[in-house]
């Protein structure tokens, strides 16, 4: 579902994403995200290493990222969660907004999990495009306050809240009255449309 909101954005000019400079915090967990960076010949840096482990290595290229994702999966599933993904109070603050604010400030969007996309973020995001799932009304003002453009999120806003996209591909799968595993990608993204569940796209800024 996400590969297909990122190639509608495009095709509609909603967000013009084609050959773009895009971060994508943690590819591992939105491999279908860039898919459709790739699709769209943007110029894909992955940041597994830099949000999961703090390390100062951007993966560059979609090529590069399926060779590292194929050497470490079988490692990374064996970490604990808590290593990998911020919980507890670290969901609730930026653990350091200078030491990874280069990576955000060479790309035109930042795309990924908002928590991961919160971990390093700079004070200073003018202009850019933030592309994620999960977002609060607080989360909006932050990014407001720093300076982003456009806030895209890949699920409706619902009360004031996106959530994430697990919870819309339960409810189509509720819909449908499918096996999960016999849902094809069509099916999901037409019950969406059926269902009215569009991205929200926010500007921000101007």
């Amino acid at each position: 579902m996400e590969r297909q909101v990122i190639l509608d954005l495009d095709r509609e000019g909603i967000v013009p994403v084609r050959g773009k400079k895009a971060l994508l915090t943690v590819a591992f967990d939105r491999y279908s995200m860039a898919q459709a960076f790739a699709e769209l010949n943007s110029d894909l840096s992955c940041g597994d290493l830099v949000f999961s482990f703090g390390l100062p290595f951007l993966i560059r290229g979609f090529h590069k990222l399926h060779l590292v994702i194929r050497t470490l999966a079988p490692v990374v599933c064996l970490l604990p969660f808590t290593w990998l993904y911020p919980t507890g109070k670290r969901e609730e603050y930026v653990e350091d907004p200078r030491k990874f604010a280069r990576f955000y400030q060479e790309a035109d969007i930042i795309a990924g999990d908002y928590l991961y996309i919160q971990r390093f973020m700079p004070d200073d995001l003018s202009g850019k495009i933030i592309i994620t799932n999960t977002v609060t009304q607080q989360n909006v003002a932050d990014l407001k306050a720093r300076g982003v453009k456009t806030l895209v999120t890949t699920t409706p806003n619902l009360g004031g809240r996106s959530f994430g996209s697990n919870l819309i591909q339960a409810v189509t799968v509720a819909y449908l009255g499918k096996n999960p595993e016999t849902i094809t990608d069509e099916e999901y993204v037409r019950v969406t449309r059926e269902l009215g569940f569009t991205p929200r796209v926010e500007q921000l800024n101007g």
